[in-house]
């Protein structure tokens, strides 16, 4: 086997690094070769794609043996944190009439949104039906 640094196989890891309650991540790695998936430094039987969907919090990282059967890993290997879900409360259900307007907001200044008219701001102006 040869030992030097042209040998070794080309190693990088991505992917999404907050991680939702009951998600799954999926973290890329370098392809071709044979890989093999670690996390916090202890090997994930059965992941050798290079492709993992990572369900827990922690370190990950992936060593690739490429066609010379030389063996590197990533420099840098990929965190992953739990983050909480958002908690929205619009408040109670409220009629309103004609002449009237109704602004529902989300909370959670900086999140994504998506309402129901496709509107993405995190607030909703809300105006009663013609009739």
């Amino acid at each position: 086997m040869r030992s030097d640094p042209e040998s070794l196989p080309v190693v990088n890891v991505s992917g999404n690094v907050n991680l939702c309650p009951s998600g799954t991540n999926t973290l890329t790695g370098t392809s071709g070769g044979t890989s093999q998936w670690y996390m916090n430094g202890v090997l994930i039987p059965s992941a050798t794609a290079h492709t993992y969907g990572a369900m827990a919090p922690g370190v990950y990282n992936m060593t690739k043996t490429n066609t010379n059967g030389c063996v590197d890993s990533a420099a840098v290997g990929i965190t992953v944190v739990s983050v909480s879900a958002p908690v929205v409360v619009l408040g109670n259900d409220t009629a309103i009439c004609a002449g009237t307007t109704l602004t529902l907001d989300a909370q959670n200044a900086g999140d994504t949104y998506l309402w129901t008219d496709n509107s993405t701001t995190q607030t909703l102006l809300l105006l009663p039906p013609n009739v």
